[in-house]
Formats: C-alpha cells, structure tokens, sequence
C-alpha cells in the first residue's frame, strides 16, 4: 500500500514534527504536493473546527510528488463477479496489495429500487444483521484489515460531507453487485463522482461496481434488465468491455459480437473465478476469463 500525505514541498519532517495529512485520493489542489513516508509511520487523529477526524502524521519522507504529476498516479482497478477474496484464488493476487495497514470504505449504493428506507438497507448491509454485510466485511480480515477500519456508506442515513469522509481516509473502495445504473444514479445524487474519479487507492468493483469503472459499459438482457444497452459509467478505464457473471450463453456470446462490432473494443468474458486487475492502466486476467 502506498500511504501518501499532504505537505509543502521545501519542508522538512522528522519524527518530532506533525503536519496535517490525509490520503492522496482527496485531491485537494490548493496543495503543493504530497509526501509519501515510509511504512512506520505514526498516524494521529485529530478533528477539524467542523468535528472531522483528519491524520496527523510523524515519520520519515521516503518521496514527495508536486500536485501536477498527481494524474500520472493511477489507482488499482480489481474486476470482480463477487467480493469474495479471502478464495485462494483471488488472495494469490491480491496479498501483495492489501495489507493490515488498510482502511477500507464499502459504497453501498447499488441495491435495487424495492429497496425503499433504511430498514431495507440495514437488512442487507446492517452489521448483525445485512445478509451482505459479512460478504463484503469479513474477507478483508484474512489480509488482517481490522475490523474498526472498515466503514460503510450508508445512503439513507450518511451526510454527503460524512460519505466524502469515509471515502477520503480509506485506502481501499469497494463497489458492490447490485444495480450499475442504480449505483451511477446516487453518485451523481450525492455529487460523487469527481472524488471516486480521482480515487488514488484501490477499488474494488463487484459486477455492477465493476461495471461503472469503464467509460462505457453494456447491459446484457437478464431477469433485471429485459432490453440489451449502453450506458455511461466513471471512465476510470477505457478500451475494452466486460461480460460479467460469464458462463458462454448464447445471449452473452449475441451482446458481446455487437458491442465488438460497435464499439471496436475487446469484451473479456469473466467467470465465477475469474477476474481482472488494471495496474498503471495495464489490464492483468486472472482465474477464468475468456478475452473475445
């Protein structure tokens, strides 16, 4: 994981110095830069006139990047059917990018329409009682994330400024299954889509969060969705589709012809136990998937 702070850049830290610092996915402009310290560093929280708990931070400064290369910095992309990567499979891929170090911010934005108040949403995603809350949380412990560093976004209840800053002190973002255009709709209600596009962690997108990374993504036909379409997503990654949930139907092979032809791109078909990593806008397949 790379930790990376705000400072100035002809300032110098040592162990006895704070300065106020939190991670690089909040681009805030009006700084000349940001440090990035070694592993040990020691983190101290503190708040904000407005109650916000924000880092301080001591350590050593192993790099310093000024504001303009901020864009040559690019978050990993993890492509998923599900968030299930505590599986030998996934965890061979990942142990070397997620640590204990994490912080990591579940948006959970993708549920369906029925789900119509809070006490809908707490029995999917409610600590103790959401049937998708250990899916998406306990996974995380195999790479030995702690359980007090994992936040979710809760849309019925949590304040636009209170989901930027579960979003701002992660590391790790997680999109979840459900929706892609549900998803896309919330963001845009809640003015979110200009800070998870300039998310420097990694996200993690889970079918339909998978989905909306790509400038344009394609729905194929299913029991939710009777009419194949496009539709605009984040555009974290362009120059190929994706068929999630892929199992070589007829349906699936039909969509993935068209948008080749119309869209003159690549489809990679992913399985149940396949994925993909975009690292430094290099597209990495994993486990079982089809490139078409």
């Amino acid at each position: 994981m790379k930790i990376v702070y705000y400072g100035k850049p002809n300032e110098r830290l040592s162990f006895d110095k704070e300065v106020q610092c939190t991670t690089l996915n909040n681009v805030k402009m009006n700084q000349d830069g940001y440090y990035i310290f070694e592993e040990n560093e020691n983190t101290i929280w503190k708040k904000d006139e407005k109650g916000y708990l924000y880092p301080y931070q001591k350590g050593v400064i192993k790099d310093f990047i000024w504001k303009e290369n901020l864009n040559d910095i690019n978050p990993d992309l993890i492509v998923l059917n599900h968030c299930d990567i505590d599986q030998k499979w996934i965890y061979m891929e990942l142990k070397n990018r997620i640590s204990n170090k994490d912080k990591v911010c579940i948006l959970a934005f993708s549920f369906y329409d029925d789900t119509k108040n809070i006490n809908d949403w707490n029995k999917q995603f409610k600590k103790g009682q959401g049937y998708f809350y250990p899916k998406y949380t306990d996974v995380f412990y195999t790479y030995g994330v702690k359980k007090e560093n994992i936040e979710w976004v809760n849309y019925f209840s949590d304040s636009k400024q209170e989901i930027e800053n579960k979003i701002i002190n992660s590391s790790i973002l997680v999109l979840p299954q459900g929706a892609p255009d549900l998803l896309m709709k919330r963001l845009k209600e809640f003015k979110l889509k200009g800070i998870v596009k300039r998310y420097k962690g990694m996200i993690i997108g889970c079918s339909a969060g998978a989905m909306v990374m790509l400038d344009t993504y394609h729905i194929t036909p299913d029991d939710e969705y009777p009419d194949f379409g496009y539709y605009t997503g984040l555009g974290l990654v362009k120059g190929f589709g994706i068929e999630m949930h892929y199992r070589n139907s007829r349906i699936q092979k039909e969509c993935i012809e068209k948008v080749k032809k119309e869209k003159k791109i690549p489809v990679y078909g992913i399985y149940e136990t396949g994925g993909l990593k975009v690292i430094d806008n290099k597209s990495i397949p994993f486990g079982k998937i089809d490139i078409l």
